[in-house]
C-alpha cells in the first residue's frame, strides 16, 4: 500500500507537473522581485568556486516544506532546488572542463526516494546541447554530469544511471526521475524506478 501512494504522490509531483506548478507559483508570489539570471560561469571551475561561496539552507514553511526558487534567491541560502536553479542559469552559455570539454545544462533534474529526494542540474556535453532528450542517447553519444550543492559529478550515459547515483551518494535508490527544463515549464523526461536496486 505504501508502495502505491509513493507511485501516486511520484506521478502526481512530477509526471503531472504538480511540483513544478507550485514551485512557479512560488516564485511569482514570494520572488517576482529576484527574478532574472545570474553571472554566467564561463568555467567549470568557477562555476564551482562560485558555487562554494552560498549556504545550504532548509525550505520551511513558506515553500511548503519544498519548492524551486529562482536562481537568483541562492544569494540568500537556498536548499538542492535553488543549487540546481543556480547551476542551470550560471552555465547558461556553457562551461569549460580542464580538460577542455564544454558542457551547457538539459534541465533540473528531481530524484525522489522514500523520505526524501534531491535535485540536480543535468548537463551535457556541448555537440548534443540542441537535442534536449539527453536520455534517449544511443552509444557514442556524448556524456552526461550533474552538479548541485554535492559537487559535479561526470560520465554517465543516461538518465536513470545519473538518478542511480544522486540517490547512491545518499545512501539512497531512486523511486522515480523527472527532468524538466530550468524555467520548470517543460517536462523533458518522466520515468518511474519503483524504488528498486
Amino acid at each position: 500500500m505504501i508502495s502505491f501512494l509513493y507511485r501516486i504522490g511520484c506521478y502526481l509531483a512530477l509526471s503531472c507537473g504538480l511540483y513544478y506548478l507550485w514551485s512557479r507559483a512560488y516564485r511569482w508570489i514570494w520572488e517576482r522581485r529576484i527574478k532574472g539570471e545570474v553571472e554566467v560561469a564561463p568555467t567549470l571551475g568557477r562555476l564551482l568556486t562560485r558555487m562554494s561561496e552560498f549556504y545550504w539552507t532548509p525550505d520551511g514553511p513558506q515553500q511548503l516544506w519544498d519548492a524551486i526558487g529562482y536562481p537568483r534567491s541562492l544569494e540568500t541560502g537556498g536548499d538542492c532546488d535553488e543549487f540546481a536553479a543556480w547551476c542551470c542559469s550560471a552555465g547558461r552559455d556553457g562551461v569549460i572542463d580542464t580538460g577542455g570539454v564544454r558542457w551547457v545544462p538539459v534541465g533540473i533534474l528531481s530524484v525522489p526516494w522514500r523520505g526524501g529526494g534531491h535535485n540536480v542540474a543535468l548537463f551535457v556535453e556541448e555537440w548534443l546541447a540542441g537535442h534536449v532528450r539527453a536520455g534517449i542517447r544511443g552509444s557514442g553519444l556524448p556524456a552526461l554530469a550533474h552538479v548541485s550543492n554535492t559537487g559535479w559529478h561526470p560520465g554517465f550515459n543516461n538518465i536513470r544511471d545519473v538518478a542511480f547515483d544522486v540517490a547512491r551518494r545518499a545512501g539512497e535508490v531512486p523511486m522515480a526521475f523527472s527532468l524538466v527544463s530550468p524555467d520548470l515549464k517543460t517536462r523533458i523526461s518522466y520515468q518511474w524506478i519503483g524504488g528498486e536496486g
